[in-house]
């Protein structure tokens, strides 16, 4: 499975750097896209202790993001998610810190973006207290895809609505829990800065 999440991020990865690419004989001045940060709500589709027979709640928090041009379209983004609630009177507490490529177009004002993003996540011990024993490990491997679309509100700000595939390999310690989880629908949205 991480073998495979591997490879669909080096492909995302490769096919986001070819437009970079290609777009290097142009102006410099034509290459440089828009600085922007996002910060806003976000909402995971079930908690983490979710199993066979049990869907637990879905999780509300926060998402707050940057994103740096590196060519026509093509910027790098970093995102950070925070994720809180309560499932079978346990605390689920859930962070993730991520990073990878963007695509953005623009349409007249409106402006549609791709992402694909990779990095690590943090869950408390308690969130997958199913057995007695918590997670195997707090950490976890985490992935996001997904895109959004941006309606601006003035000048330099607009207005995000996003939806993403949120993976994360949290599992419980306990051999006897089967069929927690590893992806989740995550919407956000909140206001975007661009400068």
């Amino acid at each position: 499975m991480r073998f495979r999440l591997f490879s669909f991020s080096a492909v995302v990865w490769f096919a986001l750097l070819i437009p970079a690419l290609s777009a290097q004989t142009e102006p410099v001045a034509k290459l440089i896209g828009v600085k922007e940060i996002f910060g806003g709500y976000a909402y995971l589709s079930n908690s983490f202790n979710s199993h066979t027979g049990f869907r637990g709640p879905g999780l509300n928090g926060w998402d707050a993001a940057a994103a740096f041009p590196i060519a026509r379209n093509l910027g790098v983004k970093v995102e950070g998610l925070g994720f809180y609630g309560n499932s079978l009177g346990y605390a689920q507490d859930a962070h993730f810190f991520l990073a990878g490529g963007q695509y953005t177009q623009r349409f007249s004002n409106e402006s549609v973006f791709v992402h694909g993003l990779a990095g690590i996540g943090h869950i408390n011990t308690e969130a997958l207290t199913l057995g007695g024993e918590g997670p195997s490990s707090n950490f976890a491997l985490a992935a996001d895809g997904g895109g959004g679309l941006d309606t601006p509100i003035s000048k330099r700000m607009a207005w995000r609505v996003e939806g993403a595939l949120l993976y994360a390999n949290f599992t419980p310690a306990s051999n006897q829990i089967h069929s927690t989880p590893n992806y989740f629908a995550r919407i956000s949205t909140g206001i975007v800065w661009r400068f």
